[in-house]
């Protein structure tokens, strides 16, 4: 077992462990399970190698955008004419602008019955944003850019070719996701680095960062006739987390390089690596991340609102949220599970082991017990010691809570008929923590009030610090309806896994 000491350290480390080099080993060859079965694909596929502005360092982009526009052709089999194909010279400003608006008014395209794709790679940037856009609220004053090739240079009214914001793309994402349905996948393989940093120029050779540092001033006028006054409030940056409308995978956080290597992009390269080797039926937007194998510096970013639905699939959320992500390294007796005492974990607690996150693979392969518990991680030891033999290549694994090792949660309901229904009524989600029914709301840990039909859940005293703060709401923010067994499951099982301090 590792030492405590090696448990703290990775603590402090977090986000790389989240999105740590993981893999596993499929089976090559291409089948109908790659291939949705229930939306027609359409995308926006663009790569930009030659920049016409001379001040802008040329690329490899262009080969990452043809094997990418090659996985959707040869694996999801989708039709050449359902791809606008934008490359170096054609993917002007105005050109991926005229993308958008394309998909947005394509008849062809059934609201709710389509896979969107939208791809770029090449330079981006980050630029000031201009005072009077009090629209669009950014925590550090800065905006996101994804350049085009024309960037830099002058206009048939002699004014310099900007880049497009972030407040653009997002404006024309979220049109497009009215006009055809949110099922709509961003894929960014470029940089977007804040602050002029030199430690963003990697050492080797091999690596060059698709970044531009210095581009063009946003104005203030930049697209007002494509902005919205409703994007206000809306998180800066690509990101679909305040939006309903699109998923965001992005090559590397806003702190690092988005770098290529050997004249491919490192994230393109990992992406497609997983995709074409990985059913999609059993791969969701988070597992995908899971399993992708990157440089230490670079870390991938997913933003959204439907992380856990199957890729290019809407139809419905497929990963069961209760099941935690861990992996193997290889000659380790024991998994490496990614949450520790902040999530509550104990030691002594059994889990079921899993090969996916998938809410219909509900077969566990093993049962396993929490040996050692950190910060952010723990380590678990399987029952079945056969079980690494059996699966000697593979390295991502969930697991999912059977039986905590300390005392139950303690519930209080004031409808008797749904407190039975949460407890006992044949779910996909079940329980992962031990309840007890409170004789009464003082000796509860968690109260449920049902008030017309919406269930309300509030903080109760048995445990509770938050007793003595004053104004402060014993009241949860989630409110879900009385037929929503699983949403109410859902807050239990987050509550019951904060940490005490936090109840």
């Amino acid at each position: 077992m590792p030492p405590h000491k090696w448990i703290e350290n990775v603590d402090h480390h977090q986000n790389q462990l989240e999105f740590a080099n993981l893999t596993e080993t499929k089976k090559d060859g291409r089948d109908a399970a790659r291939v949705p079965q229930t939306h027609a694909i359409f995308a926006l596929v663009m790569g930009i190698s030659e920049y016409k502005f001379m001040g802008y360092e040329n690329l490899q982009a262009s080969n990452d955008a043809d094997k990418f526009e090659g996985y959707l052709r040869e694996d999801l089999q989708a039709p050449k004419e359902n791809i606008i194909s934008l490359r170096d010279a054609q993917a002007t400003r105005s050109a991926i602008i005229d993308g958008f608006t394309n998909l947005i008014q394509n008849p062809n395209i059934v609201c709710g019955r389509a896979a969107i794709v939208i791809y770029f790679a090449g330079h981006g940037a980050v630029a000031n944003k201009p005072d009077e856009w009090t629209d669009w609220e950014t925590s550090d004053n800065t905006i996101e850019i994804l350049c085009p090739a024309d960037m830099g240079l002058l206009d048939e009214y002699n004014n310099v070719i900007e880049g497009i914001p972030d407040r653009t793309i997002s404006e024309l994402l979220l049109r497009l996701s009215e006009a055809k349905g949110n099922n709509i996948t961003v894929v960014l393989d470029c940089c977007h680095a804040a602050g002029i940093n030199r430690g963003l120029q990697h050492p080797d050779a091999r690596l060059r960062s698709r970044r531009i540092i210095h581009p063009p001033q946003i104005s203030p006028k930049c697209d007002s006739t494509i902005s919205s006054r409703r994007s206000r409030g809306i998180t800066s940056g690509f990101s679909g987390s305040s939006w309903d409308s699109h998923i965001v995978l992005a090559a590397c956080s806003r702190h690092q390089p988005a770098c290529e290597e050997d004249g491919q992009g490192i994230f393109t390269r990992a992406l497609l690596k997983v995709m074409r080797r990985t059913s999609l039926r059993e791969l969701t937007y988070k597992s995908l991340m899971h399993r992708l194998v990157m440089t230490p510096f670079q870390t991938p970013h997913l933003e959204g609102k439907h992380l856990d639905r199957f890729l290019f699939d809407s139809s419905r959320d497929s990963a069961e949220n209760s099941r935690i992500l861990c992996r193997r390294e290889d000659g380790q007796p024991h998994f490496t599970l990614y949450a520790g005492s902040l999530r509550g974990i104990t030691k002594g607690s059994t889990f079921g082991i899993y090969l996916t996150d998938v809410a219909s693979d509900s077969h566990s392969l093993s049962t396993a017990v929490v040996d050692e518990v950190g910060t952010f991680v723990s380590y678990l030891t399987p029952s079945e010691p056969a079980l690494f033999a059996t699966y000697k290549n593979r390295r991502v694994w969930y697991a999912r809570s059977i039986e905590v090792s300390e005392a139950c949660l303690f519930l209080y309901c004031d409808s008797p008929a749904l407190m039975t229904r949460t407890l006992t009524e044949n779910q996909e989600t079940k329980l992962t923590v031990p309840v007890c029914a409170a004789k009464d709301p003082d000796h509860a840990d968690l109260r449920i009030i049902l008030q017309r039909r919406t269930v309300y859940f509030e903080r109760g005293t048995r445990n509770s610090l938050f007793i003595p703060c004053v104004g402060f709401s014993p009241r949860l923010s989630h409110f879900p309806g009385i037929d929503n067994v699983t949403g109410i499951r859902r807050v239990i099982d987050h509550f019951a896994h904060l940490p005490l301090t936090l109840r």
